[in-house]
Formats: C-alpha cells, structure tokens, sequence
C-alpha cells in the first residue's frame, strides 16, 4: 500500500483500519506481533523457533506454539522439515498486511499496544492462560 493511501485509511485511533482488523484477527500478545514481523523482517529466509526465540529472548515453548498457531492459520510458510518457519512472498497478500502492521508498529507502538490489549478476545484469552497449570494440552 503506497503511503498516501496508507494515510487516508487510518482510522480515528491512528491506526489504519485493514491493521486494526489484522490485530483484531490475528494477534492477542506483543509477542505474537513481535514473531510475525521478525518474520517479515528476515523474508524469505526462514529460522527454527529456537533461533526466533533466541533473537527476540522469548520462551522457546511458547515461541514454537505461536509459530504452530500461525503455520496451521497458513499466515506464515513451515518448512519441509518443519522446524523452520518463513514468509515466503512479501508481494503476497498476507504479507503486506504484516508489513502494513510492522510500519504501523514502528511508528505508532503505543497505538498497537493499546489495540493488541483493548481487543476482547486478547483480552479474555489473558485472563483465562493465567489459570492454566502445567503444560498446556494440544
């Protein structure tokens, strides 16, 4: 999307409303959004979770779940070997949005913030992976 269109399209919050449908949709933690354009970043090279967990200093365990997550959503591409994780076309549709959602992030963070935290399914998601105990069940 070229900036002017960009511009015309943001919504009173100062968040252009296809990311704010893309958080709505699809990201309920700052480590989701933070995976998904890490991701974007390194296109079309692909990592293990182990190297995403490492580069962003997150939970190798909830890394590798987020990439599951969003691989089954076919957000973004697992490799054949099914430990590395990539978006393969940054000309893709799925891809500009993430892309979109990285500039919007760099130059509206607080904005994107309060849109991951205000969104109600993030919100109840929260509260309710604070009872879980243990491992979490596939």
């Amino acid at each position: 999307m070229e900036f002017e269109t960009f511009k015309r399209h943001m919504s009173n919050g100062g968040l252009p409303d296809e990311v704010r449908q893309f958080i709505r949709q699809n990201i309920t933690s700052i480590e989701q959004l933070e995976i998904l354009i890490h991701l974007y970043y390194i296109s079309p090279k692909a990592e293990t979770s182990e190297a995403i967990s490492s580069a962003l200093y997150l939970s190798a365990e909830s890394t590798a779940r987020q990439l599951t997550h969003y691989s089954e959503k076919h957000i973004i591409n697992s490799a054949n070997d099914g430990k590395s994780y990539y978006i393969a076309n940054k000309e893709a549709p799925i891809a500009k949005q993430i892309g979109n959602l990285a500039t919007s992030y760099r130059e509206r963070r607080v904005s994107v913030i309060n849109e991951i935290y205000s969104n109600p399914i993030s919100t109840l998601q929260s509260f309710a992976d604070a009872f879980i105990i243990g491992k979490k069940k596939e």
